[in-house]
């Protein structure tokens, strides 16, 4: 039997394009893990076996942080609302392996009760009590916590009950235009995307 969760639209993390994995149900149980998208920021890089490029997540091998697109980005609030609280975790995890504990967090309290969790961050530029908006900037990528790779983990929740996460496509791709990424088939032109397609 499908179950109806309710979900929260959310504003996109990044000002970038993103790829997420998403927590399914039972995957996660906690408030503000479970039903939530872990983010990553994607560009096209060289695949090592092509000449051409390809999506990925990093460049180069992936082993150092930096390597990350995600890591050091700008992290933008994907709600209005009001820090509810900040959470910092010192550590900074290797690529590929993690030292168990909370991941450093922000949550954001919206004026209709429904909490914002953005976990894994890092040098976080709000304190408890701040109102943000959506798109503003809260923090930079991190890889803290039970994290093998820089990510940021977005999930939410009203009193006890968790909520799907979903993004604003829309608003992501107004994101994506005005920072001039084209991901997708990039170099053609929209006729002849629309011919490739019918292919």
């Amino acid at each position: 039997m499908i179950r109806d969760y309710e979900s929260v639209r959310l504003f996109p993390v990044f000002k970038r394009a993103m790829t997420y994995v998403e927590h399914f149900a039972g995957n996660l149980v906690n408030l503000g893990d479970a039903l939530g998208r872990d983010c990553n920021i994607i560009a096209f890089d060289i695949c090592s076996t092509q000449t051409v490029g390809c999506l990925k997540a990093y460049r180069n091998d992936g082993t150092k942080n930096e390597d990350w697109y995600t890591y050091n980005a700008e992290v933008l609030s994907p709600t209005k609302g009001v820090v509810k609280e900040i959470y910092e975790n010192p550590n900074t995890n290797t690529p590929g392996s993690f030292t168990p504990g909370r991941a450093s967090s922000v949550t954001i309290e919206r004026e209709d009760g429904v909490n914002i969790f953005i976990a894994h961050v890092k040098d976080i530029l709000v304190k408890e009590g701040d109102e943000v908006n959506e798109g503003d900037v809260i923090a930079y990528g991190g890889n803290n916590g039970c994290s093998r790779s820089p990510h940021i983990h977005v999930g939410a929740w009203k009193g006890e009950e968790s909520l799907q996460v979903e993004f604003d496509l829309y608003n992501m791709g107004k994101i994506v235009e005005e920072v001039g990424e084209s991901y997708f088939l990039t170099g053609y032109t929209e006729e002849e995307i629309k011919e490739l397609m019918k292919k």
